[in-house]
């Protein structure tokens, strides 16, 4: 996933997220490493997903267009 954050995360670095996707009424709580970093532009890979929350993320990223 990128995303980008009010501060520097350097790689290697492990954060904790918490997501709504439009699809859900719950928040999902996940854990992420920091796989790419520059300036505020950050590359996180999902760690330790269940399968109720692997899931709901492989649902959401079906529905969504295709970038150009």
């Amino acid at each position: 996933m990128g995303t980008v954050l009010n501060g520097e995360v350097p790689p290697g670095e492990v954060v904790s997220l918490e997501l709504q996707l439009p699809s859900s009424l719950k928040s999902l709580a996940i854990r992420a490493i920091v796989r790419y970093q520059k300036g505020f532009v950050h590359g996180l890979e999902f760690l330790g997903l269940s399968d109720e929350q692997q899931l709901a993320i492989n649902s959401f990223c079906t529905g969504l267009e295709p970038s150009d």
